[in-house]
Formats: C-alpha cells, sequence, structure tokens
C-alpha cells in the first residue's frame, strides 16, 4: 500500500507542481513531464520494489523486463500520437524513478529505524 501511495504522490506532483512549473506546451496542452508516461513508470518501479523481496533472482529480472518494456511502448506511443516529444518522456522518467526512489528510502529508513534501535537498547 505504501508504495501505491508514493506512485500515486509521484503523478500529483507531476500533473501539479511539475507541469505548471515548467509551462512547455505543445498544441497548447501543458506536456512537460509527460503524465501518461510518469504514471507507467512509477507504477512500475513502486510495483518491482514492493515485489522485490517476494521475488526470486529470475522472476525479478522477468518483472523487471516486462515493466521496462510497458515503460518504452507507453513512451513510444505518446510521442508516435504527437502528444509528446521524446524529452518529455525522458523527462517522465527521470522525475519518476527520483521521487519513487527518494519515497522507498524514506519508507525503508522509517520502518528499519524502530528495529535498529530496539537492539541498540537490548
Amino acid at each position: 500500500m505504501v508504495f501505491a501511495a508514493i506512485a500515486a504522490a509521484t503523478l500529483l506532483i507531476n500533473e501539479h507542481v511539475a507541469n505548471p512549473l515548467v509551462q512547455r506546451s505543445l498544441y497548447g496542452a501543458l506536456t512537460f513531464p509527460s503524465g501518461r508516461v510518469t504514471a507507467v513508470t512509477a507504477t512500475v518501479l513502486a510495483m518491482w520494489l514492493a515485489l522485490y523481496p517476494l521475488l526470486g533472482t529470475q522472476a525479478r529480472r522477468i518483472t523487471l523486463a516486462l515493466g521496462v518494456a510497458w515503460v518504452v511502448l507507453m513512451a513510444l506511443a505518446v510521442v508516435g500520437a504527437h502528444w509528446h516529444t521524446p524529452i518529455d518522456d525522458v523527462g517522465s522518467i527521470l522525475l519518476s524513478v527520483g521521487l519513487v526512489s527518494a519515497g522507498a528510502v524514506a519508507f525503508d529508513r522509517a520502518a528499519i529505524r524502530p528495529r535498529y534501535e530496539s537492539r541498540a537498547k537490548a
């Protein structure tokens, strides 16, 4: 649930912070970074991080390959449909990886810290 919330927060930041700040438009619509590519990238990375401890090595590789393929296909689709430029997709991927990774680190530190503190007291 935490990783789903992190992915959702990434999309909200994209739509309500990044797009209005950058003000880059194509055909009259704000395009940088792409919301569709941000949603897919954030979802793929959040799911992969959430499932990482449950999957074996081979399953992790397959899951990552399928996720990357999904991101690439979405990026190609939005550029091919003339909704975005390639730089919009690159910005979306960088934003998603950065925010989801930062959220995962913050969650991991919050979840691990109490365990280490309880060990230190014992």
